[in-house]
């Protein structure tokens, strides 16, 4: 195995399983929360906790991680991201649960910035494949999210090991975007990297809402499924290209609003998020290039959590509501970035 090939073995092996530690977490904090008599807007603004922090942390992670090898942000990151969790296991309540999300943010702010920049570093299809093999960790997850006895507990060991698994990446040192962006040939347009990565948020923040609730026994397998979608569009990115890739990701979530939340319009809603981040990845254009994508997925769930949650509170379809907000930002986007890429 060449050194690179061992980098990009350690990079997949850690994305598969911070990805399926966080994965185990997610959907049962909203169903923490409802067991103890919270409604969706508690629970949103419990798992909004993580986003804040993860945004304010990446406006300057980026900076701090560039010139550095990228297994010190990740190591650290993902051991934290375990250990933020101790004083929810001791005293499990919902304060004690969002002050470890929002701690799991900070490490968060760090680690996937540097993976991300990582990936762009070394290649278009590293990166499909990468966020590919993260999503696989992300549905392995969320299908045994709803069944496992103790997801908390396993979220600090899964955590753990992902840690050691990183170390191999303290070989690579992580490029400035502008050496990045010049040797992988990538169109660098930050605002159209936020904005599809923003967009990729809704949907996403809708099905870890509505999901413990429609199926309160069985909702892991249900997320599960519509992450496994958008881990296999991904693959699909590097072929289509940025603009075909998002062009098809508006015509999924069209689709997705005529089914609606049936597992047509799940799968359709994976496969749509799953192509806008391929697209928003390239574009950012790797090195602190990423800050667009990790702040756009920051604000993302935070805003986007919050507003859903309220927009069930109000009795209205949060389903329909994400995914018509999600078309409407990809096509916005489209429309002013084709002008660019032509240019």
């Amino acid at each position: 195995m060449s050194p690179s090939d061992a980098v990009r073995a350690s990079l997949y092996t850690n994305s598969a399983l911070i990805s399926a530690a966080a994965a185990l977490v997610l959907p049962n904090v909203p169903a923490y929360v409802y067991a103890h008599g919270g409604d969706a807007l508690l629970a949103s603004v419990v798992l909004s906790s993580f986003s804040v922090t993860m945004t304010l942390t990446t406006l300057k992670s980026p900076e701090i991680i560039e010139g550095r090898p990228a297994g010190v942000p990740v190591c650290l990151g993902c051991l934290g991201y375990g250990w933020a969790l101790l004083p929810y296991l001791l005293h499990p309540t919902v304060g004690t649960l969002a002050a470890a999300r929002a701690v799991q943010g900070v490490c968060s702010g760090f680690s996937f910035p540097a993976n991300l920049a990582t990936a762009l570093q070394l290649g278009r299809r590293t990166v499909a494949l990468n966020n590919m093999i993260s999503n696989a960790g992300f549905v392995g997850g969320y299908a045994l999210s709803s069944y496992v006895k103790d997801p908390f507990g396993d979220c600090f060991l899964l955590s753990v090991v992902s840690a050691v698994t990183a170390l191999p990446l303290l070989k690579l040192t992580l490029k400035p975007m502008e050496i990045v962006s010049e040797e992988r040939g990538y169109r660098v347009i930050p605002w159209a990297a936020l904005s599809l990565t923003f967009a990729s948020t809704l949907p996403n923040s809708a099905i870890t809402l509505i999901a413990p609730k429609v199926e309160p026994h069985g909702y892991g397998p249900l997320i599960a499924a519509m992450t496994a979608a958008g881990g296999v569009a991904q693959l699909a990115g590097p072929t289509l290209g940025e603009i075909p890739a998002i062009a098809a990701s508006a015509a999924l979530c069209a689709l997705t609003m005529i089914t609606g939340m049936n597992w047509v319009g799940v799968l359709a809603a994976g496969a749509a998020t799953g192509l806008m981040y391929y697209a928003a990845n390239v574009l950012s254009g790797g090195g602190r290039g990423v800050r667009s994508v990790s702040i756009a997925i920051g604000v993302g769930y935070a805003v986007n959590q919050v507003i859903v949650g309220a927009v069930m509170s109000e009795g209205l379809n949060g389903w329909t509501f994400a995914n018509a907000a999600a078309l409407a930002l990809v096509l916005t986007t489209t429309a002013a970035v084709i002008p660019r890429i032509r240019r």
